[in-house]
């Protein structure tokens, strides 16, 4: 639609296939596993706390085979990204749950009813994960980024290449700018 005229402008994943799409990047967003400390305590009993620490190590997924997952459903994004990881540890999860929804996912793994992977920027407002505070996130939350390259995405905000970009557009592509340049992620 962008390509047509019908948008100024677009946030999406990046790179922007089109080469009539000029874009900025706006910020790199980690994958995160989350987990209730509960769920893995009554899956892993005394083992739960190693297997973490083994996960923040080598975020193998395979360590949690049998265990339970809250996942978004096939054809999302971050989907593909996830079942990519599966194939590789040749792993058939067990998926509890499908959601369209990411605030709902997180919401169910917090919850205990499976493990789930997100992207950063739904774990950076308290009122995603039941208005809990950090310390309390803490206490019941097992929270880990996945460091490989592949689960990295780039997200930008593009624009038509040569064309004339209408004033509000361009304020608001230099707000995500300056919005995102600052965006960390705390847990």
């Amino acid at each position: 639609k962008l390509n047509q005229g019908e948008l100024d402008v677009i946030i999406n994943f990046l790179p922007f296939k089109s080469p009539n799409i000029e874009y900025k990047q706006l910020f790199t967003e980690r994958l995160f596993l989350v987990a209730s400390k509960d769920l893995l305590k009554k899956n892993l009993g005394d083992e739960a706390d190693n297997v973490v620490e083994k996960f923040r190590m080598t975020n193998d997924l395979s360590l949690f085979a049998d265990l339970p997952f809250v996942l978004l459903r096939e054809g999302e994004h971050i989907r593909d990204a996830i079942d990519r990881e599966f194939s590789l540890h040749e792993m058939n999860p067990d998926i509890k749950i499908e959601t369209s929804n990411t605030q709902t996912a997180i919401a169910l793994a917090a919850e205990g009813m499976g493990i789930t992977i997100v992207h950063e920027v739904f774990l950076s407002t308290n009122s995603v994960i039941g208005n809990l505070s950090s310390e309390a996130r803490a206490d019941k939350l097992v929270i880990i980024p996945l460091e490989r390259a592949g689960h990295m995405d780039n997200i930008g905000i593009g624009y038509p290449r040569n064309s004339y970009i209408p004033r509000v557009a361009q304020d608001f592509i230099n707000l995500c700018c300056e919005t995102f340049s600052n965006f960390t992620f705390t847990q």
